[in-house]
């Protein structure tokens, strides 16, 4: 009877366990994934020959997590399209959610563009992996879609 109840409340427990796991990704987290994702694009352009210049971008203000996410899906579509371009399996680009979009929901997506964009470092005879970027304090949100501008994607 004591398992049938613990089993019961296994998932009120999840619950609320996930909010206190997401309230703890902070804009410094999602940039930490921004420095990676243009970490491995600078790899790639650096197997194909282009010039790797990363382009300074000038301070944004007034960004909130919504348009982080909706330049990293114009990163994503373009992946899909080297995807498919180099006959790989493309995958769907989910729209952003309609609702309040918190840190967390910037990471996922952003990792997901990362993880798209290292399924063509194989294509393109990438075998190098960069040093994962190191996580810094206080980072804005703002920072993070520059970050995303500087990819140059």
């Amino acid at each position: 009877m004591r398992v049938i109840k613990a089993l019961l409340a296994l998932p009120l427990v999840v619950l609320l366990v996930q909010p206190a796991v997401a309230a703890k990704i902070t804009p410094s987290h999602v940039y930490q994934v921004v420095d990676d994702v243009v970490a491995e694009l600078v790899l790639l352009a650096g197997v194909n020959f282009s010039d790797v210049k990363i382009p300074s971008v000038p301070a944004i203000k007034g960004k909130k997590p919504r348009h982080v996410i909706q330049k990293g899906l114009e990163i994503l579509r373009q992946v899909q399209t080297l995807k498919m371009i180099n006959g790989l399996k493309v995958s769907d680009v989910v729209p952003a959610p309609v609702r309040e979009i918190t840190p967390a929901d910037v990471k996922n997506s952003v990792t997901q563009v990362l993880l798209q964009i290292r399924e063509l470092k194989p294509i393109f005879g990438v075998t190098q992996k960069p040093a994962p970027a190191q996580l810094k304090k206080a980072k804005a949100q703002a920072m993070s879609i520059i970050g995303l501008l500087r990819s140059g994607f």
